[in-house]
């Protein structure tokens, strides 16, 4: 009688495990060929047992193909629908000046430049409270919709001097209009609107 062995390094096997011995015992009348047909049959049939078992990464992987490629496109779908605004929130400085999107904007209305009171640099009294009061009234306007900047240039500090409208609306006109800043149409110290006396 003979014994044939081989060593199998089944498709799967982890944790350091070194293979495994298949053995066939073969009677003496047996040819040595066909004790090697018995042992390469014998040794598929086991490697087909173990892949049948554990079935390799990318077969594991290909049965969650179109589940995720259906999540993937509801996802896209349900983000188109949802509309972005232009600009983030602006933060307003002051009742003539804001921040809109990291840029410093000096306010002015379509039909020329506006002054609104110093909220940093107030003279008197009544000017610090008609500041605070421009800064809370350009909050609100610029709070209450979409935010769109129209540049006209530069003012002598490196601003961005431009319009800015909420919708349709003018905003610094709406400021000027409300009493919370003047027209300043020659820009100059001379012309400057004065905030501590009557309006």
């Amino acid at each position: 009688m003979h014994r044939f062995a081989v060593g199998m390094a089944g498709p799967g096997r982890v944790h350091g495990e070194l293979g495994r011995i298949a053995s066939v015992e073969v009677g003496g009348g047996v040819s040595q060929r066909r004790s090697l047909d018995i042992l390469r049959s014998h040794v598929k049939a086991q490697s087909d047992m173990e892949q049948r078992a554990l079935p390799p990464v990318g077969v594991a992987l290909s049965a969650f193909r179109w589940p995720l490629a259906a999540f993937a496109v509801a996802l896209c779908s349900a983000l188109a629908g949802t509309p972005s605004p232009a600009h983030a929130a602006p933060y307003v400085i002051d009742g003539d000046t804001l921040d809109i999107d990291g840029e410093r904007v000096r306010l002015r209305s379509k039909t020329g430049p506006i002054d609104a009171p110093e909220l940093r640099k107030a003279q008197c009294p009544l000017e610090l409270y008609r500041a605070e009061a421009a800064r809370d009234r350009l909050r609100a306007l610029v709070q209450a919709g979409e935010v769109r900047l129209e540049r006209t240039g530069r003012d002598r500090y490196g601003r961005t001097v431009g319009v800015v409208y909420v919708g349709e609306q003018d905003v610094g006109a709406a400021l000027v209009r409300e009493g919370h800043a003047k027209p300043w149409p020659k820009l100059t110290k001379a012309d400057r609107p004065t905030w501590c006396g009557p309006s």
